[in-house]
C-alpha cells in the first residue's frame, strides 16, 4: 500500500474528529436536535476512520516485512529462513490477521451498538417537547455548518475517488462516512435554514429523518454480521471490511447504485446491458431527470382548484395573507410549502348530534314506532336544588326515603348549521366544529358561546 494512501486515511481522521468537535461545539451554541445528531454521525465517522487508518497501518507494516523477507532471502540465500513458524517470520502479517479476525468484528458490533442506541436515545428525545433553536444564534452556526459541510465534501470527494480508481478497500469507509457526513451537515444546515425562513418545526423533521439514517445503518450492519458468520472463507479472496457500511456508501455516493445495477441486469440478461446506448443515456441523464421531475412536482403546486361550494383560506408561511378567501374555481400561488389552502365547505348543510349516537339501522327504516328506543339515547345528570323525598307504600309518614340530589335528564336534539364567515371559522377559534358540539352543555351551565 502506498503512503500517499495511508496519510489520506490519517487526513480522513484528522478532519472527522475536528469536524465531530466543531459541529458539536456549534449544536450546542445554537441548540440545534439536528447539529447534535450530525455530531453523532461524524462522531462514528471518526471511529471508523480510526480503525481503517489503524489497518492500513497493519496492512503496510505487513508488506514492508514481506518486501524484507524476500531481500534477505535473496542476498543470503538460505533456505532456512523459511523453516521456521510464519508466526515467527511474519509478526506483521499474524498481528494483521488476529486484528481482522477478532477487533474488526467486534468494531463492527460496537459501531452498530452505538447507531441503533443514539438512534433511540435521540428519537425518544424528540417524542418529548424538542427545545426551539436559539434565534441569536442561528445566522452565525447556518455559516459554520455550510462551510463545514463544504470542507468535509471537498476531502471526501477526494478520498473516494482516490479509493475507486486505486481500489483501495481500506481508503473506502473512511471515505464514505466522510462524504456522508458532508451531507450530513448540509441537512442539519437547511434545519437551521428553515427555522430562519419561518419554518420553527424543520429542526424537528430532520432530527427525525438522521434518526431513522442511524437506525437503518445500524440494521444494515446488523444483517451484514449475521450473513458474515455463513459467508463462505476462500482462500486468496480479500472481504470487505465489515465496518464498511454500503449503505452510508449509497448516501455518499448515489452513482454507485447504477453500477450494482449493472451488474444485477448483466447477471440477469447473460449481456452486457450497462453497455447498451440506453442505459449509458440513462446514467448520464439521471441527476437531470430527477431535477426536472422535482421543477415539475414543485410547479404543480403552484396550482389550486376550489371545488363547488367550497371556500379556501390562504396562508403563506404559516400567516393568513390578507384577502387570502379563494372563491370555487382555479388560482395560482407560490409552491408549497410556502403557501397553502385550507378547504371549507360553507355550502354544505352540515349536521351532529348532541344526546344521542345515531343508528344506521334505524335511519333506514321508513317507520319506527314509539315503543321501541329510536337511537343509542345518553343519559346525562343534573343537579336539583332540592332533595325529592318518597314515602314508602305502607302508608307511615315516618317513613321517608330520600333520593339523591340528582336527576336524569335525554336529549335527543339534531343540530344543522352552515359556514358564513369563513375566516371566523378557521381563526377564532381552535377546533370550531368540536366547540360547537359541546356548546348546548355549556350554554346549560350559563356559559355564552363564541362561535360564528
Amino acid at each position: 500500500m502506498e503512503r500517499n494512501v495511508q496519510k489520506n486515511g490519517l487526513v480522513n481522521l484528522l478532519a472527522a474528529a475536528i469536524g465531530f468537535i466543531a459541529v458539536l461545539a456549534v449544536a450546542a451554541y445554537v441548540n440545534s436536535l439536528a447539529g447534535r445528531l450530525s455530531a453523532v454521525f461524524l462522531g462514528l465517522s471518526t471511529l471508523v476512520a480510526f480503525i481503517s487508518w489503524f489497518q492500513m497501518r497493519l496492512a503496510e507494516n505487513e508488506r514492508l516485512e514481506k518486501l524484507e523477507v524476500e531481500e534477505l532471502a535473496r542476498t543470503r540465500g538460505e533456505s532456512t529462513l523459511f523453516a521456521t513458524k510464519d508466526s515467527e517470520v511474519f509478526p506483521a502479517r499474524r498481528a494483521r490477521e488476529q486484528f481482522e479476525r477478532f477487533l474488526v468484528p467486534g468494531f463492527a458490533v460496537l459501531l452498530c451498538l452505538l447507531a441503533a442506541g443514539g438512534a433511540w436515545l435521540f428519537w425518544k428525545v424528540t417524542a418529548k417537547t424538542t427545545p426551539p433553536i436559539s434565534a441569536e444564534s442561528a445566522l452565525p452556526a447556518l455559516a459554520l455548518l455550510a462551510v463545514f459541510s463544504l470542507l468535509l465534501f471537498v476531502l471526501g470527494r477526494f478520498s473516494v475517488t482516490i479509493a475507486r480508481l486505486g481500489n483501495e478497500r481500506l481508503l473506502r469507509p473512511s471515505a464514505s462516512f466522510l462524504l456522508a457526513g458532508a451531507y450530513i451537515c448540509f441537512l442539519a444546515a437547511l434545519a437551521v435554514a428553515g427555522f430562519k425562513a419561518g419554518f420553527p418545526r424543520a429542526d424537528f423533521y430532520v432530527a427525525r429523518a438522521l434518526c431513522m439514517l442511524l437506525g437503518l445503518m445500524a440494521a444494515e450492519l446488523l444483517i451484514t454480521l449475521l450473513l458474515e458468520i455463513y459467508r463462505p472463507r476462500l482462500k486468496g479472496r480479500v472481504a470487505r471490511p465489515l465496518y464498511d457500511s454500503r449503505f452510508v456508501g449509497l448516501l455518499g455516493q448515489p452513482e454507485g447504485l447504477f453500477t450494482t445495477a449493472a451488474q444485477a441486469l448483466d447477471y440477469q440478461f447473460g449481456f452486457k446491458v450497462s453497455e447498451t446506448w440506453f442505459f449509458k443515456l440513462l446514467q448520464q441523464s439521471l441527476p437531470a431527470l430527477i431535477l426536472a421531475q422535482l421543477v415539475i412536482l414543485l410547479l404543480s403546486t403552484c396550482v389550486v382548484f376550489i371545488d363547488a361550494g367550497e371556500q379556501g383560506v390562504l396562508e403563506r408561511c404559516g400567516r393568513r395573507v390578507a384577502d387570502g378567501v379563494l372563491s370555487p374555481g382555479a388560482h395560482f400561488k407560490l409552491p408549497w410549502p410556502v403557501d397553502r389552502v385550507y378547504r371549507y365547505r360553507t355550502d354544505q348543510i352540515q349536521s351532529f348530534s348532541i344526546g344521542f349516537t345515531p343508528d344506521a339501522a334505524s335511519d333506514a327504516e321508513p317507520v319506527i314506532l314509539w315503543t321501541r328506543p329510536h337511537n343509542n339515547e345518553q343519559n346525562f345528570l343534573v343537579a336539583n336544588r332540592e332533595t325529592p323525598t318518597l314515602q314508602n307504600d305502607t302508608g307511615d309518614t315516618n317513613d321517608v326515603l330520600k333520593a339523591p340530589p340528582v336527576s336524569l335528564i335525554t336529549v335527543s336534539i339534531p343540530v344543522q348549521y352552515q359556514i358564513a364567515r369563513v375566516l371566523d371559522w378557521a381563526y377564532n377559534n381552535n377546533e370550531p366544529t368540536n366547540l360547537l358540539a359541546d356548546w348546548p352543555p355549556a350554554r346549560w351551565c350559563g356559559i355564552s358561546p363564541r362561535w360564528t
